[in-house]
């Protein structure tokens, strides 16, 4: 894991509790937060806490499935959250499209993005 932080954001923290996988995390501030995961097994949970307003956030998976789940969203408030639960897609998939089915949580400071397997 390797990750760039500039000033604001005070934490990024991503458990995961299967094994054999590669995460690369890189951020910067006020600009585009991108995490790119290779997973060789399922990963069931990534959480990313920030704290800087009016972020966008790219999250890129990767299995050895060729499954590409792609969510862009955005932080509008700060300590907010947006939980977003998805299945295995094979297409990109914008959160705008999912926000019916997600929640904004105003008082959490993460974003949490479970994965059904």
């Amino acid at each position: 894991l390797t990750a760039e932080i500039k000033q604001i954001i005070r934490q990024i923290t991503i458990p995961i509790t299967e094994t054999k996988q590669v995460t690369t995390l890189t951020a910067e501030i006020k600009q585009v937060i991108t995490l790119t995961a290779e997973i060789k097994q399922i990963i069931r949970q990534i959480t990313i806490p920030i704290t800087e307003t009016k972020q966008a956030i790219t999250l890129i998976i990767e299995t050895t499935q060729i499954t590409k789940i792609i969510l862009i969203m955005e932080a509008k408030q700060e300590k907010s959250a947006v939980a977003v639960p998805c299945v295995r897609l094979k297409t990109a998939i914008d959160a705008s499209l999912l926000r019916p089915a997600g929640s904004v949580c105003k008082v959490m400071n993460s974003i949490i993005i479970p994965l059904n397997v």
